[in-house]
């Protein structure tokens, strides 16, 4: 398939792919806390910040054969972001099997951009598409 291309007049937050969940996920709170260190004692005073604080998180996309509408959709999502640059919505409750994660992620922002100002994937000589793994940080 040949994909077109960035459209110049994209308009974000995209819309994050329905199908398939999450196969893995993790998420980790970042704090910015700038200290400084006492060249005469050692001591170390931290700084807090108000919104010093952001999320991160990490998926993996479970593999799909080669032939699944899920592969176009996901590689043109991919493709649309352009890095870092846009922006996308989720609702991660709606998007993972884990009952764990579905317990405690409410309250999460449901606006996010990519960790990364790349974005990869594989296909293996089995015509499966694996090895896609989603990194995100609030927008």
């Amino acid at each position: 398939m040949a994909y077109p291309a960035y459209p110049s007049s994209q308009s974000f937050p995209l819309t994050f792919p329905a199908n398939p969940k999450f196969k893995r996920f993790q998420i980790r709170e970042i704090w910015t806390t700038p200290s400084t260190e006492s060249p005469f004692t050692g001591d170390i005073q931290v700084f807090k910040f108000t919104g010093s604080n952001r999320l991160e998180w990490e998926a993996e996309i479970p593999p799909m054969q080669v032939g699944d509408a899920n592969i176009d959709v996901w590689i043109r999502f991919l493709m649309e972001l352009q890095g870092q640059f846009g922006t996308f919505t989720l609702n991660i409750q709606n998007h993972t099997t884990i009952d764990y994660v579905r317990g405690y992620t409410s309250g999460l922002p449901s606006v996010w951009r990519s960790r990364d100002s790349f974005q990869e994937w594989e296909f293996t000589p089995q015509k499966v598409m694996a090895g896609l793994t989603i990194k995100a940080r609030e927008a």
